[in-house]
């Protein structure tokens, strides 16, 4: 079942309208994205987005409603907690979202 934008988090709902001003060159981050309800609202409005999470199993449904909704995005398998290295060195996002991740 597709989530909808109510999916999304109010304060990101609520700030749509500023976001659509700014210009997201290097994309948009969706850290700890689970079912990728934050990124999706973005993704829908042709912003490019990256879903970054560590369940392998979420991010293949995220990239079947990407398919299925005909929206670009990247989805990337990475845990942040347990690496040695810094996956996120030498790469660049005009926007990072993190919701609920604890």
């Amino acid at each position: 079942m597709p989530l909808s934008n109510a999916s999304a988090s109010r304060l990101l709902v609520e700030n749509m309208s500023l976001l659509k001003t700014l210009s997201f060159d290097n994309g948009v981050l969706d850290l700890a994205c689970g079912s990728g309800r934050n990124g999706l609202l973005l993704a829908r409005d042709n912003i490019h987005v990256t879903f970054a999470d560590c369940d392998r199993g979420k991010l293949g449904l995220l990239a079947g409603e990407l398919r299925d909704q005909g929206l670009e995005g990247v989805c990337w398998q990475v845990d942040l907690e347990t690496t040695s290295s810094d996956p996120l060195s030498h790469k660049w996002f005009d926007l990072v979202l993190v919701f609920n991740y604890l």
